[in-house]
């Protein structure tokens, strides 16, 4: 009897198991990606300063009244502070995203190392009958090529594709095209 292969939920189950490790990395990653949104609403701010402020005749916030007093009396001083509001938004979206795409890097090869190291060990305590049967290059095969979805499974933000979570899931069964009638439409199916 050929062995079943698992289900979604009880690989995933397991995918998390050989992460564990590694859990305090994928939190801060997380905690990364998250910053996204917050960076993201502070992007029209600058803009809302310029229009009402400079073109408007509204004060500036509260919160930017610790300015020195050149700044919130001429509207060159907003305009200025509008554009060091701009930039410093763009930095910190572009710092954010640097620090999010090397963690995950790092996190997502920290990850197929150590699972390659683990299918390592598990094929040296194979017997050479299995080696015989089935050959080096399997084992081989299955260390380099398959290990390296482990790092695409868990978490878009983890590599930024989800091309292996595909690749880690139970296939599902197809689903035939119903035939074309001679005219060209499709036939209903009984």
């Amino acid at each position: 009897m050929a062995a079943q292969r698992p289900s979604g939920l009880m690989l995933y189950a397991r995918l998390l198991r050989e992460a564990r490790p590694h859990w305090p990395l994928i939190a801060i990653l997380l905690f990364v990606g998250f910053l996204s949104t917050p960076i993201a609403l502070l992007t029209p701010l600058p803009l809302k300063l310029a229009i009402d402020s400079v073109l408007g005749s509204a004060p500036l916030p509260a919160a930017l009244q610790i300015l020195p007093a050149f700044v919130p009396d001429s509207p060159a001083g907003v305009l200025i502070l509008a554009a060091i509001a701009v930039v410093a938004v763009a930095l910190a979206d572009h710092l954010q995203r640097l620090v999010q795409a090397v963690l995950a890097a790092y996190t997502g090869e920290k990850l197929v190392l150590d699972f390659r190291a683990k299918l390592f060990r598990h094929v040296q305590r194979l017997s050479l009958a299995y080696h015989d049967i089935k050959g080096t290059s399997e084992a081989t095969y299955r260390i380099h090529w398959d290990a390296a979805s482990i790092q695409w499974a868990g978490h878009p933000s983890l590599g930024g594709r989800r091309a292996g979570g595909a690749s880690l899931r139970p296939p599902r069964p197809s689903r035939t095209r119903p035939p074309q009638a001679a005219t060209g439409r499709r036939q209903r199916m009984p």
